[in-house]
């Protein structure tokens, strides 16, 4: 039994499949598996996915047939799908479009067992597509997560390690799927032991189709995230201007000179990931 499972969903993303695949072969870290799952692609990634795993047994893809076109607007599918052949007693999420710092899983797990977590996040920092520029890094919060989860979310899916028995209900079918799981877990688990490691081992890709460029969707369905976790539609309303507040707050942050990086993304994937100032 693999030390960690990875769920890396993927549709339509031909072009990163490379990338991934190279990226995850260049963990320290070695004891893993990677269930790669195709959520309809028609631009046949599932084709190009099975040569570039052929000859690495860790990799194993999984085909979704047969989906309906609303299917594939909602990523919980792809991830509960994988949830049901994890092997693992932790698992982490890896899009197919992100990276990871070569020295992530080694430096996450250590930090996980040191402190006997059940929930474990890392620092991460966004990168522009084309340019390969990172921009700024973000810490999450170590500490009171119960509050802070309630205005905003948090606990960002690609740094996540999480015990594989609190995924037992899996995500939730909604478009904004990874921020009312975080908030069932933690609702469902008062006293779950959560830790964050402040140093940036995880990167997020910027292009045209992150929700975040589409503000609008991004807002309606945050609002909905309320709504279903029992808010009635002003509670939800007030929360949602928290959360806008929060949101706010962050890219406010991101201007701030310490928190830029001076490096392209292929530096940075090989220089050692420093402690960031909490």
């Amino acid at each position: 039994m693999p030390a960690v499972s990875i769920i890396t969903p993927f549709r339509d993303a031909a072009c990163f499949l490379p990338g991934l695949v190279a990226n995850l072969q260049q963990q320290s870290f070695l004891d893993w598996e990677c269930l790669l799952v195709n959520h309809g692609s028609k631009d046949g990634g599932g084709e190009l996915a099975k040569i570039l795993i052929a000859s690495d047994s860790r990799f194993k893809l999984i085909e979704l047939l047969r989906l309906r076109e609303f299917d594939t607007q909602l990523p919980a599918i792809p991830r509960n799908k994988a949830l049901l052949e994890v092997q693992s007693e932790l698992v982490a999420f890896l899009d197919a479009d992100d990276l990871w710092h070569p020295l992530k899983l080694e430096r996450q797990l250590t930090f996980h067992k040191e402190h006997s977590l059940d929930l474990s996040v890392t620092a991460f920092a966004r990168f522009n597509n084309l340019t390969k520029q990172v921009g700024p890094w973000r810490l999450p919060p170590n500490h009171n997560i119960h509050t802070q989860i309630r205005w905003r979310n948090p606990i960002p899916l690609l740094t996540a390690l999480v015990r594989r028995d609190l995924l037992n209900n899996g995500f939730p079918l909604h478009p904004h799927e990874d921020y009312l799981l975080w908030l069932e877990i933690l609702r469902n688990n008062p006293a779950i032991r959560y830790g964050c490691l402040p140093q940036v081992l995880a990167f997020y890709r910027r292009h045209s189709s992150n929700i975040s460029r589409h503000p609008y969707k991004l807002v309606r369905w945050t609002y909905g995230v309320y709504r279903v976790s029992g808010a009635n539609p002003v509670q939800a309303f007030g929360q949602l201007l928290h959360w806008g507040a929060a949101h706010c707050i962050c890219l406010l942050r991101d201007q701030f000179p310490q928190r830029l990086f001076r490096h392209n993304l292929d530096e940075l994937l090989i220089r050692a990931p420093r402690d960031l100032v909490k």
